[in-house]
Order: C-alpha cells, then sequence, then structure tokens
C-alpha cells in the first residue's frame, strides 16, 4: 500500500497526469480554386468561394507516410491515423480545438487525401498551433486550378 502511495504521489508532482490537455481555437477557410489562375493586367483578382470538404489533421507527415494517388498532390492512404477531422461548411469556414502543436493537413477529395504544400524539410502541409495566438489559416481546394 505504501509503494502505491508513494508511486501515485510521484505521478502527480510531476505533473504526468493530466485529465485534459488544453486546446486552443483553431479556425479558418477552404477555397475552392478553379480554371485558369495566371496573372494578367486585364483580369481582376477574383475571390474565391468556399467548399464543404472533409479536413484532416495528422502529426506532421510526409511522403514516407502516404500512398501517392494517381494525380498532382492526391493521396490515396495515409499510414496515421488522423489526430482530428472536421467538415467545412458550404461557405468553406471551419473551427475545431486543437492542443499547441505541429500538424499536417490534408484536405478530403472524392474518398482521397489531397495537399500540395510541402515545406523544406518534406512535411505535408504543416501547420503549427500556438498558444495565445491567432490560428487561422486559408487552405486551397485548387484539383481544378491551372497556374
Amino acid at each position: 500500500m505504501f509503494k502505491r502511495l508513494c508511486l501515485l504521489a510521484l505521478i502527480l508532482s510531476t505533473g504526468c497526469i493530466s485529465c485534459q490537455t488544453s486546446k486552443i481555437l483553431v479556425t479558418g477557410k477552404v477555397e475552392r480554386i478553379m480554371g485558369n489562375q495566371m496573372p494578367s493586367p486585364d483580369v481582376p483578382i477574383q475571390e474565391h468561394p468556399g467548399v464543404s470538404v472533409p479536413i484532416y489533421f495528422f502529426e506532421p507527415i510526409d511522403m514516407q507516410k502516404v500512398t501517392p494517388g494517381v494525380g498532382i498532390g492526391e493521396f490515396t492512404s495515409v499510414i496515421v491515423a488522423p489526430i482530428r477531422t472536421v467538415q467545412s461548411a458550404k461557405d468553406g469556414r471551419f473551427k475545431l480545438k486543437l492542443p499547441a502543436g505541429r500538424y499536417s493537413v490534408l484536405l478530403g477529395k472524392n474518398g482521397q487525401y489531397y495537399s500540395t504544400v510541402y515545406d523544406l524539410d518534406g512535411t505535408i502541409n504543416p501547420i503549427v498551433v500556438e498558444k495565445g495566438k491567432k490560428n487561422e489559416w486559408v487552405f486551397r481546394a485548387d484539383w481544378e486550378a491551372t497556374y
């Protein structure tokens, strides 16, 4: 009994037991980008409409953790499960709460995953959720766009 109490006191004093991790509000929009996106002086810059798609938040992932699909930026599978999934509204807006940390974000596309964004280390669509900062992102569903 004494050993159990000592172990419990040790665990509690080191902060290893936490009933709930502090979560931070993450907001944003998924924009639907289609057609020719090449800049032109005679074509005004257009605002892109939102789109409702699933948004998957993973631990930071690279090409070693995904199976590439047929198209550019398409992935048929990811070897790790998403930490959180949220569906954006019809206007593309979304919000959820996540613990502070680094994540990779993939959009859902016809039962697969999509992103064409990478950092210099090869991490797919990385974001950092930080406490005390505005955590708002715009993701581009641009699989039918030409640049």
